[in-house]
């Protein structure tokens, strides 16, 4: 923004004397700002979802026992062997007979059998995934 002032300039020599008129110019700033918008921005997001089959193996142990005669006389008590992949407790009792022994009259033969077996079962699992695109200001 300009404006104007004047300033008066006289020859005084005489009666007669001349003006003359001097503009004086001078400069103003009105500073402000403004937002434009330079370009746009669209996020798309989106949810996919698909099956994957999980196949882990699942172990199942069981347990057989086999009950074997045996009646053997011992001194004392006999502690549990194992015979290979066999676990042998021997059962004792007492019986009076002229004089006490023990007798092992059985034994507990356990083997353990392991079995893997397969139990395949869908899941479904999410995923997002976010598309961006920018977009020029009209």
């Amino acid at each position: 923004m300009a404006t104007e002032r004047e300033i008066c300039v006289s020859d005084r020599q005489g009666a007669n004397s001349n003006q003359q008129v001097i503009p004086l110019a001078e400069e103003r700033l009105h500073a402000g700002k403004e937002v434009v918008e330079d370009s746009k921005v669209i996020i798309k997001k989106t949810v996919g979802q698909h099956e994957e089959v999980i196949d882990l193996p699942l172990l199942q142990e069981t347990v057989e026992i086999e009950r074997v005669p045996v009646e053997r006389y011992v001194d004392g008590p006999v502690a549990p062997w194992q015979d290979g992949d066999v676990l042998v407790i021997p059962l004792v009792e007492e019986r009076l007979v002229v004089e006490k022994r023990l007798v092992i009259r059985e034994e507990l033969r356990i083997r353990r059998r392991r079995q893997e077996t397969h139990e395949p079962r869908k899941v479904v699992l999410r995923k997002e995934d976010v598309q961006i695109e920018r977009q020029p200001a009209k």
